[in-house]
C-alpha cells in the first residue's frame, strides 16, 4: 500500500480560490477530492497497468498565523514609524499634497505635523483590520481542527508589515512546507504539493533528492513527488466541493465567510 499525503500552501490556495470566486464550505470533503484526483494522475504518471492500494494519512495545511506586532500607543513606535515616513518621498509628498488640498490654509511644520497624523491614522485603521482579519482567520483555522482528525492546520507563516506601503509579505510558509517534508517523509511515500506558487520550487529541491523513489517494478520512473491538479473542467464536479461566491454587500465587508481569504 501507497501511503499519500498533502502538503498544501494555504495562502496560495486561498489566492486562487478568490481569483476563481469560490467558496469552500467542506474542506475535508474538498481535500478529499483533490487526493482523488492526485491518485488518477500518480497512477499514469507512474504507469501502472493495475490499480494499485493506496491510503489517505495526512493532509498538512501549511497558513499564516501570526503578523508583526506593533504597539502603536508607544512613542518608540511612533518614532520609528514618523521616521520611516519621512525617508519615503513618495508616501510623504501624497500624504502633504492631501492634507493640503483638504487645508489650503496650512504650511510649513503645521501641514507636515498634520499630514503626519493623517498618515498614522490611516495606517492604524488598515493595521487593526489586519489584525482582526488574522484573528478571524485563526479562529476558522481552529474550526477546521475541532471537525476533523485529517486535516493538520500548521500555523507556520509571519505577516511582515510594510508601514509605509500598507502591504504584508508572507515570510516562513514555503520553507516549513519544504522542512516538513523531508522531517515526515517516513510517514508517506506518496507527497503531493498543492500550490501554484513558482517560488516554492527551490525550496522543495533538497525533498525532491531526499524522499525516495516510488517504483512498481524495475522499469518503472522514480516519482517521489507527483503535481499538476488541475480545477475539474466538469461543473458538476466543481459544485460538489465549493460554490460560486455571492457578490459582497458593503455591509458585509470585513466578515468572515466560508473560507477566510
Amino acid at each position: 500500500m501507497y501511503r499519500f499525503a498533502l502538503f498544501v500552501d494555504g495562502s496560495n490556495l486561498f489566492g486562487a480560490l478568490k481569483a476563481m470566486n469560490l467558496e469552500v464550505h467542506d474542506y475535508e470533503r474538498f481535500y478529499s477530492y483533490l487526493y482523488r484526483e492526485a491518485q488518477v494522475g500518480w497512477h499514469k504518471v507512474t504507469g501502472q497497468e493495475t490499480k494499485t492500494a493506496v491510503q489517505l494519512r495526512r493532509i498538512y495545511w501549511y497558513v499564516v498565523g501570526s503578523i508583526d506586532e506593533w504597539d502603536l500607543s508607544l512613542p518608540q513606535s511612533q518614532s520609528a514609524l514618523r521616521s520611516a515616513f519621512e525617508r519615503d518621498r513618495s508616501i510623504h509628498d501624497y500624504w502633504m499634497q492631501s492634507t493640503g488640498r483638504a487645508n489650503p490654509e496650512l504650511g510649513g511644520a503645521t501641514l507636515e505635523e498634520k499630514s503626519w497624523i493623517a498618515c498614522f491614522s490611516d495606517f492604524r485603521s488598515w493595521y487593526d483590520a489586519k489584525r482582526a482579519t488574522l484573528a478571524n482567520m485563526r479562529r476558522f483555522y481552529q474550526g477546521v481542527r475541532s471537525s476533523t482528525d485529517l486535516i493538520d492546520v500548521v500555523e507556520a507563516g509571519h505577516w511582515k508589515v510594510d508601514f509605509i506601503r500598507k502591504s504584508v509579505s508572507e515570510k516562513g510558509l514555503d520553507t516549513s512546507l519544504a522542512v516538513d517534508m523531508v522531517a515526515l517523509q517516513d510517514s508517506y511515500d506518496v507527497a503531493v504539493i498543492v500550490s501554484g506558487d513558482a517560488d516554492s520550487i527551490p525550496s522543495i529541491r533538497c525533498p525532491v533528492g531526499r524522499v525516495r523513489p516510488l517504483r512498481r517494478g524495475p522499469a518503472a520512473p522514480p516519482c517521489p513527488l507527483w503535481g499538476g491538479l488541475r480545477w475539474p473542467r466538469a461543473n458538476g464536479a466543481r459544485a460538489l466541493v465549493a460554490r460560486r461566491r455571492p457578490a459582497r454587500r458593503r455591509s458585509d465587508v470585513g466578515r468572515p465567510s466560508g473560507h477566510p481569504g
